[in-house]
């Protein structure tokens, strides 16, 4: 299978990533490929950079006003894509030689395929080994599956344009809150997608990415994720089970991350917002968050009255 692939990348201020990026995506054992990029406004001199690889004659580059809308920008390089297959690349994201080559072998069969990846910090030193593993080469990931947890790694997507189009594209509403996860689990709907287990994609976590948002932006975007299964709560299906599992591991996000910052308020709030989606209400899980629950709210009776 030959058929021409478009790698879409939306960008905003990415010049100390971008080239190490595009030369990933340019060194691909497989060569018939184009870049489309949507360029949101940089200021710095991301253009430029990109600019110099012009001579490539993969590359087309499209720049536009500010607008922090990352699926709306995906969802435009997708558009103005001319391949039949479409790649999902970060700008800050790494790719390994074999990716496209590896993937394009399962698109015979599915649809939509991901892999693992290996995260890196911005200096592209190996964080952890590994996102998610499993003994197994392959795992068909379904609507189950992802509601109770999102592997999907945005940077690891190899996908039919068509598919993609189908299921709607990325979420533009909230354009960078969770917009790839609204766009699976409507993939997943219609097709199975297939995860493989080896690490193709090299994904960086970073000064501009969730590691350091503000906590009002991951506060945001944990909610987001919970609005999104929240649609899918519908009285005591295996859609609703996993749905309620997703929704809980987000609030568990939620209440570590202000346990942390000893704001001990907004973590028993979430707590008690999180407590009522636990299935099993006789599980360890159901027990850490009541005891969490209570020891929260003696903590802050007696600092009120200090």
């Amino acid at each position: 299978m030959n058929k021409l692939i478009s790698v879409v990348l939306s960008t905003f201020n990415e010049s100390k990533y971008i080239n190490e990026t595009l030369k990933s995506i340019l060194e691909q054992t497989y060569d018939n490929f184009e870049i489309v990029i949507i360029d949101d406004g940089s200021t710095d001199n991301t253009i430029e950079i990109i600019q110099k690889y012009n001579n490539t004659g993969k590359i087309r580059l499209y720049s536009q006003i500010h607008s922090g809308n990352v699926g709306k920008n995906l969802n435009e390089a997708i558009k103005l894509s001319k391949g039949e297959v479409v790649a999902i690349m970060g700008a800050d994201d790494l790719w390994e030689s074999n990716k496209l080559k590896s993937q394009m072998t399962y698109l015979n069969k599915y649809k939509c395929v991901c892999s693992n990846a290996v995260v890196i910090n911005e200096n592209g030193e190996k964080i952890s080994d590994q996102f998610y593993y499993s003994l197994s080469k392959t795992t068909e990931l379904n609507l189950l599956m992802l509601l109770s947890n999102n592997e999907v790694i945005s940077s690891s997507v190899l996908a039919f344009k068509s598919q993609i189009i189908e299921c709607g594209g990325f979420d533009e509403e909230y354009g960078n809150k969770a917009e790839d996860y609204f766009l699976w689990l409507n993939v997943v709907k219609r097709y199975t997608i297939l995860y493989v287990h080896d690490f193709l994609v090299r994904y960086r976590k970073h000064d501009k990415n969730l590691s350091s948002k503000s906590i009002k932006d991951k506060e945001d975007l944990f909610l987001r994720a919970i609005s999104i299964r929240k649609k899918y709560l519908n009285g005591n299906s295996s859609i609703s089970t996993s749905a309620k599992e997703g929704i809980v591991r987000e609030y568990s996000r939620l209440i570590n991350m202000y346990r942390n910052l000893h704001d001990y308020q907004k973590a028993a709030k979430y707590c008690k917002s999180g407590i009522k989606y636990i299935h099993n209400k006789y599980s360890f899980k159901y027990f850490k968050y009541l005891c969490f629950l209570f020891i929260s709210e003696i903590y802050l009776l007696l600092k009120g009255k200090e």
